[in-house]
C-alpha cells in the first residue's frame, strides 16, 4: 500500500507543470524599459522591456512585435536571465538563446551588449530607454 502512495504522489509530482524560479537579486535591479539596437549609424532599434514576472526560462520580456526582423534575430524575444557568466541572455519562447550580452562599462549604467560578429556594425546593445520628452 505504501508503495502505491509513493508511486502515486511521485506520478502527481511529474504531472504538475514546473514552477519558474524567482528572480535572481542583480536582475531585480535591472528590470524597466530599455533600447535594443544594432550599433552603427542608422541602425535599427526596438523597445524591450525586462519584466519582473518569472517564467519558462527566466524572467517576461516584452519587445516591440517586429524586433526579432528588425535586428535580425533568429526568433522572436520572449524571456531573459542573468547567467552565471554575468551575462544577460535573451531567449525566445523555445527557450534558444538570441542574443548572450556582455556588460559594458560601469555596472551602474545597466548597458550591455552582444558582439555578435563584429564589435561595431553587427553589435547589438541594450540600454536603458532614452525619455521621450515633449516640447
Amino acid at each position: 500500500m505504501r508503495l502505491k502512495t509513493t508511486l502515486a504522489l511521485l506520478a502527481l509530482a511529474c504531472a504538475l507543470p514546473a514552477r519558474p524560479a524567482p528572480p535572481q537579486p542583480e536582475a531585480t535591479q535591472l528590470q524597466g524599459r530599455y533600447d535594443l539596437w544594432q550599433d552603427g549609424d542608422g541602425g535599427p532599434l526596438c523597445h524591450v522591456t525586462l519584466g519582473g514576472t518569472p517564467t519558462l526560462g527566466g524572467q517576461a520580456l516584452r519587445a516591440d512585435a517586429d524586433c526579432a526582423r528588425k535586428l535580425g534575430l533568429a526568433g522572436d524575444p520572449y524571456a531573459w536571465f542573468m547567467a552565471p557568466d554575468g551575462r544577460l541572455v535573451i531567449i525566445d519562447a523555445a527557450r534558444q538563446p538570441l542574443l548572450r550580452m556582455e556588460r559594458v562599462g560601469d555596472p551602474r549604467q545597466r548597458e550591455f551588449k552582444d558582439r555578435r560578429a563584429g564589435d561595431y556594425n553587427n553589435a547589438v546593445l541594450l540600454t536603458p530607454a532614452t525619455p521621450i520628452t515633449t516640447k
